[in-house]
């Protein structure tokens, strides 16, 4: 399972990113300082749970969510500003969200 790789990243951001990438929306602003890159702004952002999983949270972005939805501002406004298209996005229309740990 997927989230078993990244064990120290809070689930409802997990959720949030998995969200993002599937229906092109946002969920605050520690994750889009992720999503952009921009380390600072993470830090400053975090709550304790979501710094103490940073290196996780870094870890699904990057193998996890299209590539081309994350690494720059630019990047993510371009994701937010593109239509949700199951037909026309093969990489994320099987792709599942809404984790959970037992």
């Amino acid at each position: 399972m997927t989230i078993d790789k990244y064990p120290n990243a809070p689930i409802h951001i997990l959720n949030a990113i998995a969200d993002y990438a599937t229906n092109h929306t946002m969920h605050g602003h520690f994750v889009t300082a992720c999503l952009e890159n921009d380390l600072a702004e993470a830090v400053f952002r975090a709550d304790s749970s979501s710094l103490a999983g940073l290196a996780d949270i870094v870890r699904y972005i990057h193998w996890e969510i299209p590539h081309i939805s994350h690494g720059s501002r630019e990047r993510v406004e371009a994701w937010l500003n593109k239509e949700s298209d199951a037909a026309t996005e093969p990489s994320t229309a099987s792709f599942t969200y809404k984790y959970s740990r037992h």
